[in-house]
């Protein structure tokens, strides 16, 4: 009988140390992460504000205006913009921005006749010829400005590509393109046939 209650006894106090051991090996707190993605935002839209008509001085070529494109751009992480423009040729569709000396100017297309590659090749060339270049007038860029989010980059042209670069930063970009009244000397001509004349400016995302 002695021996049979010391073995209860063993028994018991084997699981209250059993019990102990358990109860310390439990956890007092824990955590757990909850996350969600966030994706990339881009928002390109055109301002109302921007001048994209005006009338052409059948004198000169020069402009009654300025002419302004002007988008706005919401982001919220880095991003790398591309400001181009096209103009129609009669086959194909050509880079309107081009390089002579210093400045970025633009090529006019007229929209109803349109031009010939050779025709915007010529009015493009360091030694452009008004009768070689009938139905496209230039114009200088005088800036490509932003403000807002990223007032602080300088856009980049890139001759080999006929575009701007901007490294945009996050929040509301407001970037301007405005053109020069004073048409490129040597493009306008009593060749250049009277209607309208265009350039599609675009800014895009894309690098092509």
């Amino acid at each position: 009988m002695r021996e049979l209650k010391l073995l209860s006894s063993v028994l018991f106090l084997g699981l209250m140390l059993l019990s102990s051991g358990v109860a310390n090996a439990a956890n007092s707190s824990s955590t757990q992460t909850i996350e969600a993605t966030l994706g990339a935002y881009v928002d390109i839209t055109p301002d109302s504000s921007a001048v994209t008509s005006t009338t052409i001085d059948p004198s000169t070529g020069n402009l009654a205006a300025s002419l302004t494109s002007k988008f706005n751009v919401k982001l919220n992480s880095d991003q790398t913009l591309y400001l181009r423009a096209n103009v129609q040729s009669d086959t194909t569709n050509e880079p309107a921005f081009f390089m002579k000396g210093q400045d970025v100017n633009i090529i006019l297309g007229h929209v109803t006749n349109k031009p010939t590659v050779a025709s915007i090749n010529n009015a493009k060339a360091q030694n452009a010829d008004p009768a070689q270049n009938p139905n496209v007038i230039a114009y200088k860029v005088t800036g490509v400005m932003l403000s807002g989010a990223s007032s602080s980059v300088t856009p980049n042209y890139v001759t080999r590509d006929s575009q701007y670069t901007i490294n945009a930063k996050p929040g509301l970009t407001t970037a301007t393109t405005t053109v020069s009244t004073m048409s490129v000397p040597n493009t306008y001509s009593f060749l250049d046939t009277a209607g309208t004349y265009s350039a599609v400016v675009t800014l895009t995302t894309s690098a092509t």
